[in-house]
């Protein structure tokens, strides 16, 4: 696991955070062999997915949903006044409708929604996020149509109004997928741009592996679609502050001694 430096300040930007719970005998299972975040062949707990939530808490500002309490009522409820969106779960894609391509919440305690979030309904949802980040399997994956592009998630969250989308080219393995998002926001909480806070993570997920984990399979999947501006502007140290101010008084002096 890479160890993730804690913020002394949480950034003020207000993300909602999904984390789902899933059981073996969910009757979604059967729909299973369309995702590969896990290598199991049932829809199994990620691990993860937890551990991505907890940075996030960790980092920013805003709130957390896990477990059950992580279902697709809450998210239609919520997602349209969060700045960050961060989807951990699991996703099934549909290569002959992709408007029936989806992504999977807690069900359990969900008496008004199935669990499944099809991208025919984030059409018709409006979100204010500046950046979602859908940390699942495949959600930059779709059926290419003439003249509109690759029909995925990614492009469906687009249509519901975020500029800017991180999004998984092909499967995504839990544990590397993890790793590598903790490194992502804590960049993005320094101030980078999304595109190279994703590039930094990657990078130092390649430093300590092991040879198998080496291939882009396991870190390469990810990328940026939209924009790909800073969040947050990068935090001004102390350092800077005393920096500036000793260089403000010799430039005082000096100028008072040309003057003089």
């Amino acid at each position: 696991m890479i160890e993730v430096g804690a913020q002394d300040i949480k950034a003020d930007s207000r993300f909602l955070a999904f984390a789902p719970s899933f059981s073996p005998s969910d009757a979604r299972t059967n729909d299973f062999a369309f995702d590969r975040r896990s290598t199991s062949d049932s829809l199994a707990e990620l691990a993860g997915a937890s551990e991505e939530v907890e940075i996030l808490s960790s980092l920013f500002e805003g709130e957390s949903l896990k477990q059950q309490n992580a279902s697709e009522y809450e998210f239609k409820q919520k997602a349209g006044s969060y700045d960050v969106i961060h989807l951990a779960t699991h996703a099934i894609i549909d290569d002959i409708n992709p408007m029936k391509s989806r992504l999977l919440f807690s069900s359990e305690l969900d008496s008004l929604e199935d669990g499944n979030l099809h991208a025919y309904e984030l059409f018709n949802l409006d979100l204010s996020a500046s950046m979602a980040v859908l940390s699942a399997c495949n959600t930059g994956f779709g059926k290419v149509h003439k003249g509109e592009g690759v029909q995925s998630l990614g492009r469906a969250f687009a249509y519901a109004g975020c500029p800017s989308i991180v999004m998984s080219l092909w499967p995504a393995p839990d544990e590397a997928t993890s790793e590598i998002m903790q490194i992502f926001y804590a960049e993005l909480a320094d101030g980078a741009s999304k595109d190279a806070a994703l590039r930094t993570a990657k990078l130092a997920f390649l430093e300590n592996q092991p040879d198998f984990l080496l291939h882009p399979f396991y870190w390469a999947g990810f990328i940026v679609q939209g924009n790909t501006d800073p969040i947050f502007k990068a935090p001004v140290h102390i350092t800077t502050w005393i920096l500036l101010g000793l260089g403000l008084i010799l430039s005082f002096l000096l100028i008072r001694k040309i003057l003089t």
